[in-house]
């Protein structure tokens, strides 16, 4: 296999040959640029999932905005390139205890904005945007013109769903620009994409109002367990 023009979401790839390793089937490689098997037939074997840190990404959210989570079976050794996550929320001010096995957020109270390339990372842009909401100053998220493409056009839904909750978000530059305020609330939407729908839920957790959001029931492609999960950390969720 031999890739062309500028790679994106590169720890993907790793997960890629790691797991096809696990089955037998390593791959000689050229950096990012060609991958050449080194035998055909994959073989049966026994491997543990590790927990998925885009799913996580949400509680881990919800931590470092109100109270304190701990979220288990999480590696971070591992090739996941979302565990970016964790290093990202305590840059923001968030308090991160990492173990073995587990990572345990807790809220500062303030955060702060920041400057984060999600070039590698772009399932981490609408949650980092949200955070960047409730955060002191501006949140610039670059290496985002890729999002135009996925589920919905995330610079778009982000960006829309934003500016209604009261919060001065723009694209420019190709990059996502938040300047927090006060979170007020209302009716939003979720564009039919799973992350954005989670990750509004998430800015519903300090919003001054409830956060309608519409196609909300999108979250199952990924995360079905998700407003299970929300009731247990004590937020209120009704439908309507």
């Amino acid at each position: 296999v031999r890739t062309m023009g500028g790679v994106r979401s590169l720890p993907y790839i790793d997960i890629t040959l790691r797991v096809m390793e696990a089955f037998g089937v390593r791959c000689a490689r050229d950096g990012y640029k060609t991958f050449t098997p080194e035998r055909e037939e994959y073989v049966p074997s026994k491997v543990k999932i590790p927990g998925d840190f885009s799913s996580a990404s949400y509680l881990i959210a919800i931590g470092a905005l109100a109270g304190r989570v701990r979220i288990e079976e999480l590696y971070l050794n591992d090739v996941q390139g979302d565990k970016a996550i964790v290093d990202i929320v305590e840059r923001m001010g968030a308090k991160v205890r990492r173990g073995e096995t587990y990572v345990e957020i807790e809220s500062s109270g303030m955060l702060e904005g920041v400057h984060v390339d999600c070039r590698n990372t772009p399932d981490l842009a609408p949650i980092v945007a949200v955070l960047g909401a409730y955060a002191r100053g501006t949140t610039q998220i670059e290496g985002v013109e890729h999002l135009a493409f996925k589920e919905s056009n995330r610079l778009e839904s982000i960006t829309k769903n934003l500016r209604k909750l009261g919060i001065d978000a723009t694209v420019k530059e190709g990059r996502i620009w938040v300047r927090g305020g006060r979170v007020r609330g209302g009716r939003i939407n979720s564009f039919r994409d799973h992350r954005i729908a989670m990750a509004f839920a998430v800015a519903a957790v300090r919003a001054e109002r409830p956060i309608e959001i519409s196609g909300f029931e999108c979250y199952k492609e990924s995360y079905p367990q998700f407003l299970q999960h929300l009731k247990r950390l004590g937020i209120r969720v009704e439908a309507v």
